[in-house]
């Protein structure tokens, strides 16, 4: 798949619990031409880096594995009019997304790298 060529590199700001998935996806989105912020492992890392380097988007991965979910975090970069993508391996029947953040994209895992890229395009053109 060939890199998305752009004039400005955009910022990804990713969160992830799970070390091995974050760092892949990292390295998929570095691949792909983005600087990746991250991956954080923790809720308050990603409202932290926001804040500080004001990405273009975020990927959420929805279950954080300590018994929370990111859902709280999207509302804030929603309101911080950060656009966001979620990416799980629960489904929306299981892990149901809450009313206020439903028309945010939900791609389940694993992610093939060309929906992940169709996902964080449509969102930086939007």
């Amino acid at each position: 798949m060939p890199k998305v060529e752009r004039s400005f590199r955009p910022r990804i700001l990713v969160l992830e619990d799970e070390g091995l998935i974050g760092i892949d996806l990292a390295l998929t989105l570095q691949a792909q031409g983005y600087e990746v912020l991250g991956p954080c492992r923790k809720a308050a890392e990603v409202l932290e880096s926001a804040r500080r380097l004001h990405p273009d988007l975020a990927i959420l991965d929805i279950n954080l594995g300590d018994g929370t979910d990111s859902f709280k975090v999207a509302q804030m970069l929603q309101a911080a009019e950060i656009p966001l993508l979620f990416v799980s391996g629960y489904s929306e029947a299981v892990l149901p997304t809450p009313p206020g953040l439903r028309t945010a994209r939900r791609l389940r895992k694993p992610v093939a790298t060309k929906d992940l890229v169709d996902g964080i395009e449509a969102l930086l053109d939007g």
